[in-house]
């Protein structure tokens, strides 16, 4: 995943938030990000991503894995595959159903919380950022 890049726009999109209501946009390096203010009230907020969404969560890997896949199967989608690297502190899934493809990435942070990246897509090229940042929102809400 992208390491210290995605903390410090989370860091600037956490910023830029505190000091407002609402969601707002901010143009840095180039791309959009956009929060996604008060989904939920203890949840980080979730920034888009050119392909779909980001936030850091709160839960141990283990714990948010098993939240993705609860969610995954919520929504009707099949995981089709799976990856776990270094130890298991990174993780990726994809899951379908018809022409919906979704990919989850998990990346421990610390031992209560863990980073997700979701994209989701509709056919070959249409990607949904709105899906996707609504899989974290149902992942960051999940018990």
């Amino acid at each position: 995943m992208k390491g210290r890049v995605v903390i410090a726009r989370l860091a600037v999109v956490a910023a830029i938030t505190l000091g407002a209501h609402g969601c707002r946009t901010v143009q840095a390096a180039g791309e959009d990000i956009e929060s996604a203010a008060g989904t939920v009230s203890n949840a980080a907020e979730a920034a888009f991503t050119d392909q779909g969404a980001e936030a850091v969560v709160q839960g141990s890997i283990s714990d948010v894995d098993r939240r993705t896949r609860a969610v995954l199967q919520d929504m009707g989608m099949t995981i089709t595959g799976t990856d776990y690297e270094d130890n298991a502190t990174e993780r990726q899934f994809e899951a379908r159903s018809g022409d919906r493809v979704v990919r989850v990435e998990l990346e421990s942070r610390s031992a209560t919380t863990t980073e997700v990246d979701v994209s989701y897509r509709v056919g070959d090229v249409n990607y949904e950022k709105e899906q996707a940042r609504d899989i974290i929102r149902r992942i960051q809400q999940r018990q």
